[in-house]
């Protein structure tokens, strides 16, 4: 199947028509893992003339490298395709990544990587040492390239807004044969894990820094090694392409969260996945769960999902069971680690998965495509992947151990930075389960609303707090109350908050159920000519839509400029994959379309029009929060 998925790729290369069957290329980056063919697929990527579908999204990175690792490149183009993202890559000479990071004028800054990744090898530290050297000798090499590194990370943030990426670097086994005394070998890993500590370190001195652990990555390629000593010598080529392609996956990780494309939740199935056995075979001690070395593989399984449930990862069952039949196995099995309340929505029936899948996203209000799916059963995987669109599958096989590794490798969940309300995000889901229980017993909108008794308070969030972090994960996260599809990363808030013709406010809400937190975000600017307020962007979580939180939010907006100097406030909406729902949101709050072209709507509220006044909401904090900070009125 790989043979004939590859051979149509190129065809479609040859053809110039990459794109035209984006079935076809998505099914051959799907299901085509032989290295080689990824590699050359991405290859084919990279040269391809054609314009990219528009249901792609384009993001920008540069590659820089201490040795030759061009087929990381390759590798991302490929691994990118399936998020359906289009990668423009620029990509430096090795080894001159000092030069480009130190110069201004650089193809490296002119490029505007939104995410740059450094990769580095040993040869940073052992160039630097002498022909006959000690470990001694490390220390002085060691705490220059550290110097180095912050000059050039110092350099970067000044100059660039997006993450840098770097790596912990390897000693090879070559170096550590230079010595043939144990005790000097000891003394040398400890001190280049020191070294390695010090690069980790560096994630709490910049934060648009992420370090990947290099050794964690070589344990997915275990037999290949750091490199092929023979390339690394004739072709600078210092890690082997296992290992690219191990950054590569990472790498298009942390771009899938800097887009907003995180999965949200985890739907499994529980026969031969959360246990071994169909337990309508079987007695509920005969399940395989504990006991057995299957049984210790499934209880280790359970418990990295209820880390990520720990973490904000929300949890589903979709099984095709009885549902009295599976109560006793979490109430009484004494090796069922999830328990019960451990999801939040359980379809236990003899429905379609596909069709379960799309219930279980409604009723945790999230898109579809925020699901990841884990099934034994290879029919309901194909049933699902072609029914939910955008949906995470995963199939598992046997031997039962490779699930772990499995559901770990798709990094379906992994994010930039955790916040205070990930930590609580699985008890305000179940909040809001309780909110929709109260709206069915109610037979108007307004009704529901004000027995909700809500709540909407706006802050000015201070640098280097927990409320940005937050801030900034709203705009990395929101993708359909997201009226630009710009995405602000913390440094670039931070930036915003420092500068008096900026305002960065943070929505909170609560209600009878308990706090929501932030569930929103604005961007304001003051414009000199005219002399008016401009919203650069206005977030909101999908979670509290419909509730006039959002009527409200920009009704404060509008008294704000009325209580100053009545300035107009202008507005703009940018058209995006998942954002069409809000397309009139301006329009239908009072704002005036003044322009408009296919992607594009800009708008403008004229101070001295009547705001549409809403009386659902009784906000108990009022203006406040702009008492406190002002945009720099003359």
């Amino acid at each position: 199947m790989e043979s004939s998925l590859f051979n149509k790729v190129k065809e479609m290369h040859r053809q110039n028509k990459l794109f035209a069957d984006g079935n076809t290329l998505s099914e051959a980056v799907t299901h085509i893992h032989d290295m080689d063919k990824q590699l050359q697929i991405g290859k084919m990527l990279l040269s391809s003339k054609e314009n990219p579908p528009k249901d792609m999204q384009q993001f920008t990175c540069a590659l820089l490298s201490s040795f030759n690792a061009d087929a990381l490149q390759a590798f991302m183009a490929f691994s990118a395709v399936p998020s359906r993202i289009f990668l423009n890559i620029y990509t430096s000479s090795y080894n001159q990544y000092v030069y480009e990071m130190l110069n201004n004028d650089s193809g490296f800054y002119m490029h505007q990587p939104q995410m740059t990744i450094l990769l580095l090898d040993e040869s940073v530290i052992i160039d630097k040492l002498p022909d006959v050297w000690k470990v001694s000798d490390l220390q002085q090499a060691m705490d220059d390239f550290l110097i180095l590194i912050k000059s050039l990370l110092n350099n970067f943030t000044r100059k660039n807004s997006g993450h840098i990426i770097l790596n912990t670097v390897c000693l090879s086994q070559a170096y550590y044969h230079y010595f043939i005394a144990y005790a000097d070998r000891a003394k040398l890993s400890r001190k280049w894990r020191e070294f390695n500590v010090e690069l980790l370190g560096l994630m709490n001195e910049y934060e648009q820094l992420i370090v990947l652990d290099t050794d964690i990555l070589l344990q997915s390629i275990p037999q290949a090694g750091i490199n092929d000593i023979r390339l690394a010598y004739y072709a600078k080529m210092k890690f082997h392409d296992g290992l690219l392609l191990e950054f590569a996956k990472e790498a298009t990780a942390i771009i899938r969260a800097k887009l907003g494309l995180t999965k949200k939740a985890l739907a499994l199935d529980l026969d031969n996945t959360l246990w071994g056995g169909v337990l309508a075979e079987s007695s509920l001690q005969a399940i395989e769960l504990g006991g057995t070395p299957e049984g210790e593989v499934y209880v280790e399984f359970q418990r990295y999902i209820k880390n990520l449930s720990a973490q904000g990862v929300l949890l589903a069952i979709n099984s095709k069971n009885h549902a009295d039949n599976i109560d006793p196995v979490f109430s009484e099995h004494s090796n069922m680690l999830l328990k019960d309340s451990d999801f939040l929505v359980k379809k236990i029936n003899w429905e379609a998965k596909s069709e379960n899948m799309l219930a279980i996203a409604k009723q945790l209000n999230i898109g579809q495509d925020s699901l990841v799916f884990i099934d034994d059963s290879d029919f309901e995987c194909r049933l699902v992947k072609k029914f939910v669109a955008g949906a995470d599958v995963i199939h598992i096989t046997e031997p039962p151990y490779n699930s772990l590794k499995l559901l770990q490798a798709h990094r379906s969940f992994n994010a930039l930075a955790l916040t205070v309300q990930d930590s609580t995000r699985v008890d305000s889901y179940k909040a809001d389960i309780e909110r929709r229980s109260l709206l069915e017993s109610h037979t108007s909108i307004a009704d529901y609303l004000n027995a909700l008794e809500i709540q909407v308070k706006l802050t000015i969030p201070a640098v280097k707090s927990i409320e940005l972090a937050r801030v900034a994960q709203l705009f990395a996260r929101t993708n359909q109350f997201n009226l630009t599809g710009c995405r602000y990363s913390e440094q670039e808030l931070t930036q915003y908050c420092q500068l008096p013709n900026y305002l960065v406010i943070a929505i909170h809400t609560s209600d009878k159920f308990g706090d929501n937190g932030i569930v929103g975000a604005m961007v304001l600017e003051q414009l000199d000519s005219p002399m008016s307020l401009c919203i650069r962007n206005f977030v909101l979580s999908c979670r509290v839509f419909s509730r006039n939180i959002e009527q409200r939010a920009l009704q404060q907006v509008v008294l704000f400029s009325q209580a100053t100097n009545s300035w107009d406030i202008y507005a703009e909406y940018i058209s995006s994959s998942k954002n069409h729902q809000v397309s009139d949101f301006y329009l239908k709050n009072g704002f005036s379309l003044i322009d408009s072209d296919d992607t594009k709507k800009y708008y403008c509220y004229y101070v001295n029009n009547n705001f549409q006044q809403q009386k659902t909401i009784d906000l108990k904090e009022s203006w406040q929060w702009y008492c406190t900070r002002t945009l720099n009125i003359t």
